[in-house]
């Protein structure tokens, strides 16, 4: 019996034996590559395109900044504010109009497979069976859409044949080498300090796409290797950070991606990362045939075309050659160790702190909160008169002059009176 729509959109997982071994639908073909979103990093977040032709443009609609013009009463004024004249070609009276711009950003999709083959004996021997079949072709799903972001991030053409991953690669451009070519790029060369490397790549974008949908892609090491950067500075420097520093360096969040680079990090709004496929996906099946009659084999593949773009290049940013921006803390110590040598060389107390990330959490917010009470209780400093002391000063006044001058006033009372004789008494010996 075959497969309805709804059943495709229905089950959680689409199978060789749901698709009946043919080209899908275009409701089924989409439920596919939706699917093999699921275990991606950035399968939520870039914006996905679907097309019958495999080679076109993607749309884009925008509207220029600064449209608003001034009103003049009972008049469809220019832009100018002027009075407009007759159009000679229509003979109507038309003011300034605001008008959207329209461009595209053209796209090529680059044909892919992935095959794989079961023996029989492995679905008689194995302890699923048939299940097995289904097993493996959720996996290869799997491991299809990861492949796939791979490919959308670090693609690239020109990588040499000697290249161990070059078969793979030279599929397709990824985002990574079309920002390196088209977009901003920063180089980090020799830079230590990674809050410089944060800032320089962020003032590298035009401040019109700063609009808080910017977002810091970078390998999870190179996340990991941030947060380390930040330890060691309160650690080994006393300084502290706001909480906020650790996920959002430069106010802007990060987005562990495990296909990054650890040497890269790509600053751009998700959605203007775009991924185009087209509907014509096939996934078959056989198990007729010489080869597999004579090899006892089951034969599958999938077939795919998808092409990574970029919308507006001028809104990302990319930086390279990051280096180890992090040192050891002290040679031969572990991270933990050293921890809980400051916070005891600091009054600091983590008993309630669970693992090293909450430790440093405690350490930053009571070392804020250390310095605000000290400041807090800082009295300002009192500002003596000028002339000699008398009745008109103020207590602490004739207090502070009389620290000024070494004149000791203990077991003296608050009473200006009394003050005041004492430092007379001392200034006449």
């Amino acid at each position: 019996m075959s497969k309805t729509n709804a059943d495709i959109v229905k089950n959680a997982a689409v199978t060789t034996d749901v698709v009946g071994g043919g080209i899908l639908t275009h409701v089924q073909a989409r439920k596919f590559i939706e699917q093999t979103f699921e275990n991606r990093a950035l399968g939520g977040v870039t914006r996905k395109v679907f097309k019958v032709a495999r080679n076109g443009n993607i749309d884009k609609i925008g509207i220029a900044a600064r449209v608003i013009r001034k009103k003049i009463e009972n008049v469809d004024a220019k832009g100018d504010g002027s009075i407009p004249i007759i159009d000679p070609n229509t003979g109507q009276i038309t003011g300034y109009r605001a008008k959207p711009n329209f461009s595209q950003v053209p796209y090529s999709t680059v044909a892919i497979r992935l095959p794989w083959e079961i023996s029989e004996e492995t679905l008689r021997e194995n302890i699923e069976g048939e299940g097995l079949e289904s097993t493996i072709t959720r996996l290869m799903t799997t491991q299809y859409g990861l492949d796939l972001e791979d490919l959308c991030l670090n693609g690239d053409k020109d990588v040499p044949v000697t290249d161990p991953d070059g078969e793979f690669l030279y599929i397709n451009d990824g985002w990574i080498k079309q920002i390196s070519n088209g977009g901003h790029v920063f180089d980090a060369s020799g830079m230590t300090n990674m809050l410089d490397v944060f800032y320089g790549a962020l003032f590298k974008v035009p401040n019109k796409y700063n609009n808080g949908k910017l977002r810091w892609l970078m390998s999870p090491r190179r996340a990991q290797e941030w947060e380390q950067f930040l330890l060691n500075q309160a650690l080994n420097a006393g300084g502290s950070y706001p909480e906020r520093l650790y996920d959002a360096p430069a106010s802007i969040p990060t987005h562990p991606v495990p296909s990054m680079p650890d040497d890269k990090i790509i600053l751009a709004d998700p959605e203007n990362l775009c991924e185009v496929y087209t509907y014509d996906v096939k996934i078959r099946k056989t198990t007729e045939g010489k080869e597999a009659i004579m090899a006892d084999k089951r034969f599958y593949v999938i077939h795919s075309d998808f092409d990574p773009i970029i919308e507006e290049l001028d809104a990302t940013c990319i930086i390279k050659n990051i280096g180890s921006t992090v040192a050891p803390l002290i040679e031969g110590s572990s991270v933990l160790a050293q921890i809980e040598a400051y916070a005891a060389d600091n009054g600091i107390d983590l008993t309630s702190a669970t693992g090293t990330t909450d430790m440093v959490a405690q350490i930053v917010a009571q070392m804020v909160a250390k310095t605000q009470g000290a400041q807090a209780d800082k009295k300002p400093p009192v500002l003596i008169p000028e002339g000699e002391p008398n009745a008109d000063w103020k207590v602490d006044q004739l207090r502070a002059y009389a620290d000024e001058h070494n004149i000791d006033l203990t077991g003296v009372a608050n009473v200006k009176v009394d003050i005041v004789a004492k430092i007379q008494e001392a200034q006449s010996r």
